[in-house]
């Protein structure tokens, strides 16, 4: 883990209320599927600094998906050219390197899209393998980085569940229908907690590996806060920060709730315990 200063090279603002930053100043060595903590210069308030997921990393450049939900976010997602950022990371697991020959089922959410479309973009030259991909949201807008994930991946459906772009429904209905053939080594899930939890639970029942990347409030990215609790199958509790945010999605009790998106988390408060929770999902959400 090391501790940056980044100036924003390029800032695109999306519909939304989503933006993709492009920070670059000092090569960051990162896996798909690893996060970073980013602060801007904004004083005490909001005084943590906030989680996101690597959408790529190229040299001396990272490549961001913010989703404004909350002060930290919305200062993030406005930054201009120029502004330096502080950036603690790379931080956490990351997804399992495609074998050779391996075939990715990816399944993705609003800004859950990120660590996938950086996964799909280090998989495609070097797996030899097949690479499709599910991307929902509930409306079009909720679908940022789809050109670029349409451009890293050899077949991918959309779903919104207003019908605005794609198919109609979900992206769990997308997905059974394509796990219905046996095609497919592992499933790849990022998004809101209901999304994974179904790619869970079809994954299972066809008997395929299935890896998830956690999201959920943090505060730290280091083990510290234990804000990021989640419920572990056989007891106990995950934390996204140091046991994830990659696990095998066996080892989560996706019965215990909604939790609160990675990439525009809130710290926890103060004398809050560990354990699970119930959490508001935001509009959108990755």
């Amino acid at each position: 883990m090391r501790i940056l200063s980044l100036h924003v090279v390029h800032r695109k603002a999306l519909p939304g209320g989503y933006a993709v930053l492009r920070l670059g100043g000092e090569a960051l060595e990162a896996e798909p599927g690893q996060f970073v903590m980013l602060r801007g210069d904004w004083g005490f308030s909001p005084f943590l600094p906030r989680p996101f997921s690597l959408a790529l990393v190229e040299g001396n450049e990272l490549t961001l998906l913010v989703k404004s939900v909350g002060e930290g976010s919305r200062r993030l997602a406005a930054v201009q050219r120029g502004d330096v950022l502080t950036v603690h990371g790379p931080l956490g697991t990351a997804f399992r390197r495609p074998e050779r020959g391996e075939r990715l089922l990816l399944v993705g959410g609003g800004v859950g899209i990120a660590p996938l479309l950086f996964l799909a973009r280090v998989a495609k030259p070097s797996s030899g393998g097949g690479l499709a991909a599910v991307y929902g949201g509930r409306t079009r807008r909720d679908l940022p980085m789809a050109a670029e994930l349409a451009a890293a991946a050899e077949n991918v459906t959309f779903v919104t569940e207003d019908g605005s772009a794609g198919e109609k429904g979900l992206a769990s209905d997308a997905m059974r229908a394509l796990l219905a053939r046996p095609r497919f080594d592992r499933v790849v899930a990022c998004g809101p907690w209901p999304m994974m939890a179904a790619a869970a639970r079809l994954a299972a029942e066809k008997k395929v590996p299935c890896e998830v990347s956690l999201e959920a409030m943090m505060a730290c990215g280091y083990g510290i806060c234990l804000g990021c609790a989640v419920p572990a199958a056989g007891g106990g509790y995950l934390y996204a920060c140091s046991d994830g945010p990659v696990v095998d999605a066996a080892r989560v009790v996706w019965e215990a709730g909604d939790l609160e998106p990675v990439a525009s988390a809130k710290p926890m408060p103060e004398k809050r315990r560990a354990g699970p929770r119930r959490a508001r999902r935001p509009e959108g959400a990755s």
